[in-house]
């Protein structure tokens, strides 16, 4: 019985994990995409 409650328990805790990577990965790629963003847009700035 131990060992069955346990285990939902762990799936939970896994998505959990698995959810809080997916987050992390998706706001350091936005971030990264918004600094070239501001890149390109000062060049174009410096351009004119």
């Amino acid at each position: 019985m131990n060992c069955r409650r346990k285990i939902p328990v762990l799936t939970n805790a896994a998505k959990k994990y698995t959810l809080a990577s997916i987050y992390f990965v998706f706001i350091c790629f936005s971030i990264h995409k918004i600094k070239q963003l501001i890149r390109k847009s000062k060049k174009i700035r410096e351009e004119m």
